[in-house]
């Protein structure tokens, strides 16, 4: 019977070492990077400033003007009659509360077109990731703002990725050339 258990506990830990013995490759990749320096991320981007650009800066000229008005309404306090002061503030109040909904409506649109390219980035990415991990044999490929705090910089996959999510996104029929892929 001892013999016995002895001769699994022996299998048992023969078996881990061969289990932690098998080769663990990992690859780090600066996300950041990947979201900001990307084709598709500056694709993105000029997308949203094409898109959304002159109305943002409309609605920051609307703000300054209504900005100056604020201003101008504190310093004629004394010199105006009490019905002129008050039709002015109620027609500052009427701007300001137009140019709040304006904002919001604004913000709403940018936000939705915003995920919506998020979205196709990161399914290039994650495409990217697993097909990138399998062609180079790493186990895993983690995100270096991860809460990693020291990676051997040998490790360090960024620019090799960043070149897959490029190639990918280039060749991804799913993107639209709107959103600055090339169909096949």
């Amino acid at each position: 019977m001892w013999k016995m258990c002895i001769t699994a506990v022996a299998m048992c830990l023969f078996m881990a070492n061969v289990a932690l013995a098998a080769e663990i490759k990992i690859g780090i990749v600066d996300m950041r990077e990947i979201a900001t320096n990307s084709e598709p991320a500056k694709k993105a981007k000029a997308t949203m400033t094409a898109k959304f650009g002159a109305e943002k800066d409309k609605l920051e000229k609307q703000g300054k003007e209504l900005q100056k008005q604020a201003d101008a309404l504190k310093g004629s306090s004394s010199s105006q009659t009490r019905e002129a002061l008050e039709q002015k503030r109620s027609e500052f109040i009427r701007k300001k509360q137009d140019l709040d909904q304006k904002a919001r409506e604004f913000s709403t649109k940018v936000e939705k077109e915003d995920v919506q390219l998020r979205n196709e980035l990161l399914d290039v990415v994650f495409k990217a990731a697993k097909d990138f991990a399998v062609k180079k044999g790493i186990t895993y490929l983690v995100d270096a703002g991860s809460g990693i705090l020291y990676a051997d910089p040998s490790l360090d996959v960024t620019k090799e990725f960043m070149e897959e999510v490029n190639r990918q996104w280039k060749e991804s029929p799913a993107t639209s050339s709107e959103s600055g892929g090339k169909k096949k």
